[in-house]
């Protein structure tokens, strides 16, 4: 027990200098954040290879047969995730939104969205998850240098409802509502969205998903920007654990439409956890349409599920802080993408 503890601290020792350069950077115009309101940090820090992934929101985003909550479901349960950063993130603009800006109703409810980040109700067979506030790009493009801030927010969020149901031990359909919310130059644009997807099981350590993506026009070029996903195309991904601490992810981003500028574009991904205290992540993609190439970073602390009996665990490693940090080349300096997500369990 003694050699584990000091090898855990040789692991944060590391991630905190690592930190020192990589998460609280100093305000440039090549960093940009988001951390008010998000759930796909351990995504962004898997290269984005999550259509095979089992995970609580974020698997909504990409795959909703993959969203993946109690491990032994035998009653009904519902379950709600708060993002403290959200509401850190209010508190900090409080004066910029309540006394600058004139608030509508759709702004009180994404800040309620930002601190309720999720709804779950589960049961033997089934899952629905409302998410609210998920962040956007915006149609202005922008630099986010705070690392809390809730302007992005307001002008440009969805949410979801997500239906996963269990046809057999080994495989799971599922479909996703949204409901965009997003300011362009003129007005503010609602528009509605759906995705749909499977994942079979063939066995315990591999999975194999599939993902079909029907975005509103003018809502396509941000998902595409968020999560590298091509509306009305279908996405193929697979996972393998050949132990229960390693994962690898792969992804192709459109099989189906050949005309699209990104066809088959590979997404890869591994996740290390060696225990419940940290895991460590590493991600790869070239994008198709302008052939940069994005590498990623990511570290999950503290694994809700040590706080909870193997009644109330996830079939996931569901760790509280996920932080993940994309990196490209652009006009010969590195642009750096920084993901915080941070949601407790109720």
């Amino acid at each position: 027990m003694i050699n584990v503890y000091q090898t855990m601290r040789k692991y944060i020792f590391a991630f905190l200098f690592l930190g020192a350069f990589v998460i609280v950077p100093e305000t440039r115009a090549d960093n940009f954040y988001s951390a008010t309101s998000t759930a796909i940090a351990r995504a962004k820090g898997m290269g984005g290879a999550y259509t095979a992934v089992l995970d609580g929101p974020a698997s909504t985003l990409y795959n909703p047969a993959a969203l993946g909550l109690y491990q032994f479901p035998r009653k009904s349960k519902m379950t709600v995730f708060l993002n403290p950063l959200g509401l850190a993130a209010i508190y900090q603009d409080r004066e910029h939104l309540f006394k600058e800006r004139e608030m509508e109703n759709k702004d009180w409810a994404s800040l309620a969205g930002a601190f309720i980040k999720t709804i779950a109700f589960t049961g033997p067979s089934f899952a629905a998850v409302l998410n609210f506030a998920e962040q956007l790009p915006q149609f202005q493009p922008s630099q986010q240098h705070n690392f809390l801030s809730s302007d992005n927010l307001l002008d440009s969020n969805f949410n979801s409802l997500s239906l996963r149901l269990h046809l057999a031990k080994q495989i799971s359909i599922g479909a996703s509502a949204f409901l965009y919310n997003v300011k362009n130059f003129r007005n503010t644009l609602k528009e509605f969205g759906s995705s749909y997807g499977i994942l079979i099981r063939p066995a315990a350590n591999f999975s194999v998903g599939v993902a079909y993506f029907d975005y509103p026009k003018q809502i396509a070029p941000l998902m595409l920007a968020k999560n590298r996903t091509v509306d009305e195309t279908i996405n193929v991904g697979l996972t393998y654990k050949p132990a229960s601490f390693i994962m690898f992810a792969a992804d192709i981003r459109n099989v189906s439409e050949d005309q699209s500028p990104i066809t088959r574009e590979m997404h890869f991904g591994i996740e290390f956890v060696p225990c419940s205290l940290i895991a460590f992540r590493t991600g790869y993609y070239q994008r198709k349409d302008d052939h940069r190439q994005i590498y990623s970073f990511g570290v999950g602390l503290l694994d809700s599920n040590v706080f909870h009996s193997s009644g109330n665990g996830f079939v996931f490693h569901d760790f509280v802080l996920n932080y993940g940090l994309e990196m490209e080349k652009v006009m010969g300096s590195i642009a750096y993408r920084h993901f915080m997500t941070l949601l407790i369990r109720l």
